[in-house]
């Protein structure tokens, strides 16, 4: 098959989901190009990007200045190019995204750019549901064909939700099919007024193997040895990481004896922030900002930690949870999103309300004291991701629907 991904920046450091699916349609012999709102060629990397060539299989459209003036007469330019084009088409699809700007924006860069194959594609796979809106434009000006599948993630349901499910519209009204990672957006896509029959449930997923420990099995503790905990996350505010530090000063401050090391793999806007609370808290010695580390690296600060922490205060289906229980990690993480989907309250670790740290306290000094559960827990995290979010399985499934898609076409 030949295949368009449409997603917003590549290579993106935290969007491995994507990443395992382009790679993966590639080990199974199918042909893909990529296009990326942005192209992000100086950004740390995963080895697949290199390894697989992806820069070379990547496009975008032109860059918008980024002075007020000059984006203002881009913008012009770009609009009546497009509408030389596309004369017939182009009022029509831009008064359906009258509700979203950034859609209409993105239809008018990526239309008048040149396609590889002229934008004949059996699949057009869009991670996000904005460009999802975007390739169905596209497909109604001619600009591209084949299937278009949706995946929609995180903040693409949370924007629907705080600012209007309307900006989607056009691709629910199209009928094309769009994926759900979890019963989490399943409900919403349903609440923003999707059919059930579209909406087809596919999760994201990881290599299990990555991740695993060199002696296949969860390390066992010298109960001797210091606490190592660890976050991996982009640090925002929906990350919750301020909760986690706080937690952390509450163990210390009714257990002083314990001897705990905190680590913290990620950065973002609010770093500056965090280290500083970590600071006022008198966690100094304690806490380790690692900041952003590709997949080899996240696992190898996963294998040297004993628990993980995710304090999210909003999350969809978090992929770090994946990694750590395929890492053997027991988990605390919040109840948000889909996050009872991966980690099994008191099995494989233990889920506790959201913005509440004396919980999340409790629930590390509850493991801290109980070492003997941190095993069993590892080990039923490991066969908990092994038999659900496999991405050589997930994989396997995907190129099946996209198969069925086709067949429905045809026929």
């Amino acid at each position: 098959m030949r295949i368009a991904f449409l997603i917003d920046v590549f290579p993106a450091i935290s969007e491995t989901f994507i990443l395992n699916q382009i790679t993966g349609l590639i080990d199974r012999g199918h042909e893909v190009d990529i296009y990326a709102h942005r192209i992000d060629s100086g950004e740390a990397a995963h080895p697949d990007v290199a390894r697989y060539g992806l820069l070379e299989r990547a496009r975008s459209p032109r860059r918008a200045p980024t002075r007020r003036l000059a984006r203002i007469v881009y913008g012009a330019r770009l609009s009546l190019e497009v509408l030389a084009q596309h004369p017939r088409a182009i009022f029509q699809i831009l008064a359906t995204l009258r509700r979203s700007l950034a859609c209409a924006g993105g239809l008018l860069a990526f239309a008048p750019m040149r396609w590889q194959h002229r934008g004949r594609y059996d699949i057009v796979q869009c991670h996000y549901g904005h460009n999802g809106v975007i390739a169905d434009g596209l497909r109604r000006m001619g600009v591209i064909s084949g299937r278009i599948v949706t995946m929609f993630h995180g903040y693409d349901i949370r924007d629907g939700i705080e600012n209007g499910w309307r900006m989607y519209k056009p691709l629910r009204d199209s009928g094309h099919p769009v994926l759900s990672i979890s019963g989490y957006n399943r409900k919403h896509l349903e609440s923003f007024g999707f059919n059930a029959e579209q909406i087809i449930d596919h999760p994201v997923g990881i290599d299990p193997r990555r991740f695993v420990r060199a002696s296949g099995d969860p390390a066992a503790c010298d109960s001797d040895e210091n606490v190592k905990l660890i976050t991996v996350a982009r640090l925002t505010e929906i990350k919750g990481v301020g909760y986690a530090i706080a937690a952390l000063k509450s163990v210390l401050i009714d257990r002083p004896d314990l001897k705990i090391e905190y680590v913290i793999v990620g950065d973002g806007p609010l770093r500056p922030r965090l280290e500083r609370l970590a600071s006022e808290s008198g966690l100094g010695a304690v806490i380790r900002f690692i900041g952003a580390c590709a997949g080899d690296q996240v696992a190898e600060h996963l294998h040297a930690s004993d628990l993980y922490l995710l304090p999210s205060v909003n999350e969809a289906l978090p992929m770090v949870l994946m990694e750590a229980q395929a890492a053997g990690l027991p988990a605390i993480a919040t109840d948000v999103g889909s996050v009872r989907e991966i980690v099994q309250d008191t099995v494989s670790g233990y889920v506790v309300p959201a913005e509440d740290t004396q919980a999340l306290a409790g629930r590390i000094l509850d493991l801290i004291e109980h070492r003997e559960l941190w095993r069993p827990m590892g080990l039923a995290g490991q066969t908990q991701i092994q038999a659900k979010y496999d991405i050589n399985r997930l994989n396997d499934r995907l190129v099946e629907l996209y198969r069925r898609l086709l067949e429905d076409t045809l026929g």
